[in-house]
């Protein structure tokens, strides 16, 4: 019997046999068949008919469902497991997928097998007409997908690099930036790949590339670090043992969102430049980046993703809302954040000094250090201020782990938290204020677009 194949990196291409399976009846159909190949797992049916017709009532979509149904069962039935509640492949026979096999071998560890099946992004130029929910899944596949290929080269290029195969590590490096032409940890790999080989003068090309790209597509100059690399290859210093390893281990990479977050379609460029930001300020200084655009413009949704990022990648994460009624209420929102489970390690790590001026934003420390119950309120005036100012600083730099924060409707924010943020994107580090090294941040805002100007 013929053997169905899918091949879903770049255009799909379904088969039986030799012969391409045309008779769909609609991009849905293909679509179904599609989902239940890659998801692996049986489908209630209620779910997958909200899936694909999700505008529709549950008892249209049912039925449009079945007519699907119909039409696979004519083109691909015996690989099909239909019950009266579920749909999925069936057990008995497997097609073949290259997503699948893309997936196992990354599981061996045979990365260059994988990455020879990443001819293209997943399902290329392929798109499902009034079916958001589809989209948004597609959307995400595709992204972790294309992340888990990065991933395969980055360690073909450090096993490379570290075999001195170092014509080889560029080769897939270059491949990696193919990819991801804005990752400016590749770019400086490369460099000093370049500076190894002996090919001083292509180190110096991909720095102008590497910036001409940031500029670009970020609208950021490049980092420090890429800045202090080509300044070194320029003036012919070593750059082999004073640089960052070489491609030794992978870049960060999100292997997919957590299943509540859906990436926005259409706002993969602001994705991108959050991420960059939030990559660079987790290697330096604190950033603070304001979102902003009408109600109902996916704001939240864009910084979530950059939450379920972190989160993902062992960074503390913690967010808060301003409200319009409570905007009067003095550090409310920064109150949210050191309540958070994850702030918490950074509180135990202060110094008793200025974990008491903290005391006077949280009565909970108070209880626990009795011996504090006299200290003065909040704002009694400059002197207090500045001092408060100083222990919220050092909070909110202390350990164990970098941290991103949200603050969503920053336009209802009271005066005494924007004052404090701006205080804290300017002060310097305070590495004796408490028991971690100094740990970056980056804080992400919403806001209406009536305020922008103003922040």
């Amino acid at each position: 019997m013929n053997t169905l194949s899918l091949r879903l990196f770049g255009t799909p291409d379904i088969r039986l046999g030799d012969r391409p399976i045309k008779g769909f009846v609609s991009s849905k159909a293909q679509a179904l068949l599609i989902y239940l190949a890659v998801t692996r797992r049986r489908g209630n049916r209620a779910t997958l008919a909200a899936l694909f017709w999700g505008d529709l009532s549950e008892t249209a979509a049912r039925r449009n469902l079945t007519k699907v149904l119909t039409n696979l069962r004519q083109l691909v039935g015996d690989y099909l497991d239909i019950e009266r509640h579920t749909i999925a492949l069936s057990t008995e026979r497997e097609p073949s997928v290259d997503v699948t096999a893309f997936e196992q071998h990354l599981a061996t560890a045979a990365w260059a097998e994988a990455v020879a099946l990443y001819g293209s992004e997943f399902l290329q130029g392929f798109h499902v007409t009034n079916a958001p929910d589809f989209e948004e899944w597609l959307l995400v596949e595709r992204q972790r997908l294309h992340r888990l290929c990065c991933q395969a080269l980055a360690r073909l290029a450090g096993q490379a690099a570290y075999a001195k195969e170092l014509s080889q590590a560029i080769a897939w490096s270059q491949h990696l930036l193919q990819l991801e032409p804005s990752d400016e940890k590749t770019h400086r790999q490369l460099m000093t790949l370049f500076v190894r080989n002996g090919q001083r003068n292509r180190a110096l090309a991909q720095y102008a590339a590497c910036r001409a790209v940031v500029e670009r597509e970020l609208d950021v100059a490049p980092a420090p670090e890429t800045e202090a690399l080509y300044q070194q290859i320029l003036n012919g210093q070593a750059v082999l043992h004073n640089s960052e390893p070489v491609v030794a281990t992978p870049p960060v990479i999100v292997t997919s969102p957590p299943a509540q977050i859906a990436p926005i379609i259409g706002r993969d460029k602001e994705w991108r430049r959050l991420l960059a930001v939030g990559q660079q300020t987790l290697t330096g200084r604190p950033h603070f980046c304001l979102i902003h655009g009408e109600a109902g413009m996916g704001k939240t949704r864009l910084a979530e993703e950059v939450l379920a990022w972190a989160s993902q990648n062992d960074v503390a994460t913690a967010r808060t809302r301003a409200y319009a009624a409570a905007g009067e209420l003095a550090y409310a929102p920064i109150v949210d954040w050191l309540r958070s489970p994850p702030l918490q390690p950074a509180l135990a790590a202060l110094d008793e000094v200025w974990l008491k001026e903290i005391a006077r934003l949280l009565p909970e420390l108070m209880q626990e250090h009795p011996q504090w119950q006299n200290a003065p309120a909040a704002g009694n005036g400059p002197w207090q201020r500045q001092r408060l100012f100083d222990a919220l600083t050092c909070a909110f730099q202390a350990g164990p782990r970098p941290k991103v924060l949200l603050l969503d409707d920053l336009q209802w924010c009271d005066g005494e938290t924007v004052a404090w943020l701006h205080y804290f994107l300017q002060a310097s580090p305070k590495p004796h204020a408490h028991r971690h090294p100094v740990a970056p941040t980056f804080i992400i805002g919403t806001a209406r677009p009536e305020i922008a100007n103003a922040a």
